[in-house]
């Protein structure tokens, strides 16, 4: 992985790289709000939150790592920018999913360690059956690997095209939302493609009159879609069940998302 990532500086043309993984779907905001925080030029790199397989609750939101990689909360709350200074041993830890850094403190930096494949790599981390094949060559791979000479990683270079701005300036995206009850649920996705078409960025809430709990899904189509019960739980800190009307629910749950989703 953090040799696919050098390649991907190595490509890039603009003065920042912003990464995200390949099964993770962004907000329509998310280049702007994560971009935006490097006007203050002291600023190298950027993270944000993450959300779980749910789509609700937060997967990460915001941790500082030591010079052994321990993590610990990083005490904030609200969706405000929040600048962390760095102390001897601490820094803000990124997650590869969601941060962006200056391409050329990156290249001073030699990119990403490519002797790390993956997150956790260095720990060896394995199933407990595979412990006792690896000890019975461990010691042997040790001497080996001492005996390798050691090498620095190939140099990032620059790229040799211009960055392409697709922005279209002046071009606003307004926010539809649409809910309904699930017996409407087809009804309901005809409208949010024809929104789509049309140009909107769209919320689809599809809600049964249960204390079922929610989730939230990109759909195929293009838009966002979240179901559950209309007295059930979306945040894993909500109360299991609460009495309210689809007005009601509909609002609560475009106040979580509108910082991100409204353009």
């Amino acid at each position: 992985m953090s040799i696919a990532r050098n390649l991907g500086i190595a490509q890039a043309a603009g003065e920042l790289v912003a990464f995200i993984d390949d099964d993770a779907v962004p907000e329509p905001g998310w280049l702007h709000h994560l971009a935006a925080v490097f006007a203050d030029q002291d600023i190298a790199a950027a993270g944000g939150y993450v959300r779980g397989r749910n789509g609700i609750s937060y997967q990460y939101s915001g941790q500082i790592v030591d010079a052994l990689g321990a993590s610990t909360p990083l005490r904030h709350s609200g969706d405000a920018p929040t600048v962390i200074e760095g102390r001897p041993g601490q820094t803000l830890k990124t997650i590869g999913t969601n941060s962006a850094f200056r391409r050329n403190v990156l290249v001073k930096l030699g990119g990403f360690n490519p002797a790390f494949a993956y997150y956790l790599d260095e720990t060896g981390a394995c199933e407990p059956n595979d412990i006792k094949r690896l000890l019975e060559t461990f010691d042997a791979g040790v001497a080996a690997c001492r005996s390798r000479p050691l090498s620095s990683p190939a140099k990032i270079t620059l790229c040799g095209t211009q960055f392409v701005n697709i922005w279209r300036s002046g071009v606003s995206r307004r926010h539809k939302i649409l809910s309904g009850f699930r017996i409407h649920q087809k009804s309901l996705r005809r409208k949010a493609r024809t929104e789509l078409r049309s140009g909107s960025v769209v919320s689809l809430y599809i809600f049964s009159r249960t204390a079922l709990f929610h989730k939230v899904r990109f759909h195929p189509d293009g838009y966002w879609e979240q179901s559950g019960g209309l007295f059930g739980r979306a945040n894993r800190s909500d109360s299991i069940f609460e009495v309210m009307t689809m007005a009601k629910r509909v609002e609560k749950e475009d106040c979580r998302v509108a910082a991100a989703r409204h353009p």
